[in-house]
C-alpha cells in the first residue's frame, strides 16, 4: 500500500509555534485519577477486573518485555477490546470498536495528499459521527478516520518516553496534536480531544482544548488498573458529552454520514426550553483550523418559526474576561452597515462551557492556562466577502459603507479593531442593497469599549495581521505603546482597499515588487510587516503605478486615501516617538479631536467617485494629507531615488529604523 505515514507532518511546526507556552504539566496524578469517575461506576470497574488477567499487581495479557512494537499493540488491543466489550460497546443506533489502525490511513483535510495512520482508535457510530468524506485519494480507508473515532492511542516502548525529561513529553503533545487538530476539524462539534500514549507500562492522557493542552504524569497501569480503566470507558463512552462533544448538535444519519435535516440548539431563557435551527448543509462552512485560538466555528441555518431568511450561528471560545461579541452586537442593534444580533447563548458558568471545566485547578508557575467560554450568537447570513467584488462600483460602495458603518459604531462607544477583508461582506443581493447597507461590517470579536481617556497606553494589539496598522505593529511588546484607536482601524481600512487595488494587475505588470510587499503585509515577523507598511507609506503613488483595470477616478481616490493615512501616520509617529518612554497623551487626544473631520474627509474621497453630483467635490482638497495641523511630508531628495523615500540622506544615516524602510521599499521596488 502507498503511504505517507511516516512523513513528518508538514504542519508539525505550525502545531509547534501554536501550542509554544499554551502546553500544562500536571504534576501529580490526582487530576488523572479524578477523570470519569462520576461516569464510570466502581460496579463497572470492579466487573472489568473480573475480565481481566490480573496476576501479582499484572495484566499478564501485556508482555513484559516486548520484542517489538507490533507484538505489545496486538496484546494491548486485546485487553482494550476486552475492557470495552465488559463496558457494554453497542447501543441504540451507537457503537464503540477497538481497531488497530497503524496499517490504516487517515486522511487529512488540512493538508492536500497527507494521511496518517495512528497504532490505535475507538471507530465510532452515533450522532456526532460518519464515515470518512474521502476526497478519493489512493489508499485512503472510507471505513474509519478522524471523522469516526472518539480517541486515538499511540504505542510505544517504555525506553521511548519519560517524565524525568519535560522535552520527552511535550514532542509527544506536539505528534500527537496533529491527529488532534484533525479530530477537531472533521468533528465540528468537538470541546475538546483526548488521546493515549501507551507503553508495556504505562499510560499518559493527553488533553487538547481551546486553551491549549495539558498532560498526565506517566501512569503504571499495572499499578492502578482502576484509572487505565476509566481512561478507556471514558474515551469510548456513549454519552457523547463524556467525550467532549456538544450534544447541541443533532443529525440525521444516511448510509452512515450526517445528513439532513439536522439541528442545533439553543436554550432559551425566557421559556427555558430549547430553540432549534435547522442546519442547511451538514458541515460549517467556515472552520478555523487552529488547536488554540477561538475555534470558530460557522454554519448556514434557519429558523422555521420566523420569517428572517437565512442565518448564521457562529461559535467562538472566547478569553475569560474579554467583552464577549454578542455583548457588543447587542450595543450595534439598529447601526446601518453592523451585524445585528437575532439571538445568542452564553455559556458562561455551564457544564462544558469553559475551558476549566474540563481542566484540574490552575497550577501558578509553568502551564498555567488562561480560562475560554464558548459563546453562540445568530445573526443574519449576509454575502460573500468584499474581496469578491464583480465591479469596481460594488467594491467602492462596500467599503464607503463599511467606513460609515465604522463610524456610527465608533458613536455607541464600540471600536471594531479587527478591520479586514473577511470582516467587510457585500449584501446577499448586490442589486437591491440600499445605501448604507451596500458594505457590512462584521465580526465584533475583538471588539473593545472606546476608552482613551481612561487607558491612553496599552500592550493588547488585535487584527489581522495582513491589515494591522503600523504603530501597533511597530509598538508591540513596547512599554509605551498607544492604545488602538479609530486612526488604526481606517489605515486598516486603506490596507484592504490598496491590496485589492494591487491584486489586479497588467500583463507583466507585478514586476514592480506589489505582490511582494502584499506578502510582507501579512507575515507573521511584526517587524517585516510593520516595515513593509511603512515602505508603502512613504512612497508617492502614481497613476503610472495602478493597473489599468481601475479607472481613473478610482486610482485618484487610491492616491488621496494614501496620502491622508501618510499624514495620519507620521503625525502619531512625531506624538509617540520610539514608545521606549511617556509621550504626550494631550497631544494625541487633540488629534482625536478631529475626529469628524477624519471621517468627513476619509467619505468625502469615495463620495467624490461615487456621486454623481458635482458638489460632492467641493472642500474635499485640503483633507488629503489629513487634517490641518498635519504637514505635508518633505519632497524627495534627488539622491535617493526620487519618488521612492521621503526621508534626506542624514535622516536615514541617523535613524536605524529608516534605513530599513528604506531598504524594504527598495526591495519591494515601490
Amino acid at each position: 500500500m502507498s503511504t505517507n505515514a511516516d512523513r513528518v507532518a508538514p504542519h508539525l511546526q505550525e502545531i509547534k509555534e501554536e501550542l509554544a507556552n499554551c502546553i500544562q504539566e500536571t504534576y501529580t496524578d490526582a487530576w488523572a485519577r479524578s477523570l470519569y469517575r462520576k461516569a464510570v461506576s466502581k460496579n463497572l470497574v470492579q466487573r472489568v477486573k473480573a475480565k481481566l488477567r490480573l496476576d501479582d499487581d499484572r495484566l499478564v495479557d501485556i508482555p513484559r518485555v516486548p520484542s517489538t512494537k507490533a507484538e505489545l499493540r496486538g496484546a494491548l488491543v486485546n485487553v482494550l477490546a476486552t475492557i470495552m466489550r465488559v463496558s457494554g460497546v453497542r447501543g441504540k443506533n451507537r457503537s464503540r470498536e477497538v481497531v488497530d489502525t497503524h496499517d490504516t490511513n487517515f486522511e487529512h483535510w488540512e493538508v492536500k495528499d497527507y494521511y496518517s495512520s495512528p497504532d490505535i482508535s475507538i471507530r465510532a457510530v452515533g450522532n456526532s459521527f460518519e464515515i470518512p468524506r474521502s476526497t478519493g485519494s489512493r489508499g485512503v480507508d472510507c471505513s474509519t478516520g478522524f471523522s469516526n473515532v472518539t480517541s486515538i492511542f499511540t504505542v510505544k516502548l517504555d525506553t521511548e518516553t519519560n517524565d524525568w525529561d519535560a522535552r520527552v513529553a511535550e514532542a509527544e503533545v506536539y505528534e500527537m496534536g496533529v491527529h488532534a487538530r484533525e479530530i477537531f476539524l472533521q468533528q465540528p462539534n468537538r470541546k475538546i480531544v483526548r488521546l493515549l500514549i501507551l507503553t508495556e507500562m504505562h499510560v499518559r492522557l493527553i488533553q487538547y482544548d481551546r486553551a491549549g493542552a495539558i498532560y498526565t504524569p506517566l501512569i503504571c497501569y499495572h499499578d492502578d488498573p482502576d484509572t487505565f480503566i476509566r481512561f478507556v470507558v471514558g474515551l469510548s463512552s456513549h454519552r457523547e458529552e463524556d467525550i467532549g462533544l456538544d450534544t447541541s448538535f443533532r443529525w440525521t444519519t444516511i448510509n452512515g454520514r450526517k445528513s439532513l435535516p439536522a439541528w442545533v440548539d439553543l436554550y432559551d431563557p425566557k421559556t427555558k426550553g430549547l430553540k432549534s435551527y435547522q442546519l442547511l448543509s451538514p458541515m460549517p462552512f467556515f472552520s478555523r483550523s487552529d488547536l488554540c485560538d477561538r475555534g470558530t466555528k460557522m454554519w448556514r441555518v434557519v429558523n422555521p418559526e420566523s420569517d428572517n431568511g437565512t442565518l448564521l450561528v457562529k461559535d467562538a471560545w472566547v478569553k475569560d474576561g474579554r467583552t464577549p461579541e454578542f455583548a457588543h452586537l447587542s450595543k450595534a442593534v439598529g447601526i446601518k452597515g453592523v451585524q445585528q444580533l437575532i439571538d445568542f447563548e452564553d455559556y458562561t458558568g455551564r457544564k462544558n462551557g469553559e475551558v476549566q471545566s474540563f481542566r484540574p485547578y490552575r497550577e501558578p508557575g509553568r502551564g498555567a492556562f488562561f480560562n475560554k467560554i464558548l459563546q453562540r450568537i445568530v445573526t443574519p447570513l449576509y454575502g460573500p466577502s468584499i474581496s469578491l467584488y464583480k465591479t469596481e462600483k460594488v467594491l467602492l460602495d462596500a467599503l464607503c459603507d463599511a467606513i460609515s458603518a465604522h463610524e456610527r459604531l465608533l458613536d455607541r462607544g464600540i471600536l471594531h479593531s479587527d478591520i479586514s477583508a473577511g470582516n467587510i461582506l457585500l449584501p446577499a443581493i448586490e442589486s437591491n442593497a440600499p445605501e448604507g447597507l451596500r458594505g457590512m461590517l462584521i465580526d465584533l470579536d475583538y471588539a473593545i469599549r472606546v476608552q482613551f481617556d481612561i487607558f491612553p497606553m496599552s500592550n493588547r494589539i488585535a487584527g489581522t495581521r495582513k491589515t494591522q496598522s503600523y504603530i501597533q505593529l511597530r509598538g508591540r511588546r513596547k512599554e509605551f505603546k498607544p492604545a488602538q484607536d479609530y486612526l488604526d482601524d481606517l489605515e486598516s481600512f486603506f490596507y484592504v482597499l490598496a491590496h485589492i487595488i494591487f491584486q489586479k494587475h497588467d500583463s507583466g505588470m507585478r514586476k514592480n515588487g506589489l505582490k511582494k510587499w502584499i506578502r510582507d503585509c501579512g507575515s507573521p515577523d511584526d517587524r517585516i510587516s510593520a516595515l513593509a507598511k511603512k515602505a508603502f507609506l512613504s512612497i508617492e503613488l502614481v497613476p503610472a503605478q495602478f493597473p489599468s483595470f481601475w479607472s481613473a477616478e478610482c486610482v485618484d481616490l487610491v492616491i488621496s486615501f494614501h496620502k491622508f493615512i501618510a499624514g495620519i501616520v507620521r503625525s502619531k509617529e512625531t506624538i509617540v516617538g520610539k514608545m521606549d518612554k511617556p509621550w504626550d497623551v494631550k497631544a494625541l487626544r487633540n488629534l482625536h479631536e478631529e475626529k469628524d473631520e477624519h471621517y468627513r474627509c476619509v467619505l468625502g474621497l469615495f463620495e467624490k467617485v461615487l456621486s454623481p453630483l458635482p458638489t460632492a467635490n467641493a472642500g474635499l482638497g485640503r483633507c488629503f494629507f489629513g487634517p490641518t495641523e498635519v504637514k505635508e511630508a518633505p519632497r524627495p531628495n534627488p539622491t535617493l531615488q526620487p519618488s521612492r523615500c521621503f526621508f534626506s540622506p542624514s535622516e536615514v544615516e541617523a535613524d536605524s529604523e529608516r534605513r530599513e524602510v528604506l531598504a524594504s521599499t527598495t526591495r519591494h521596488n515601490i
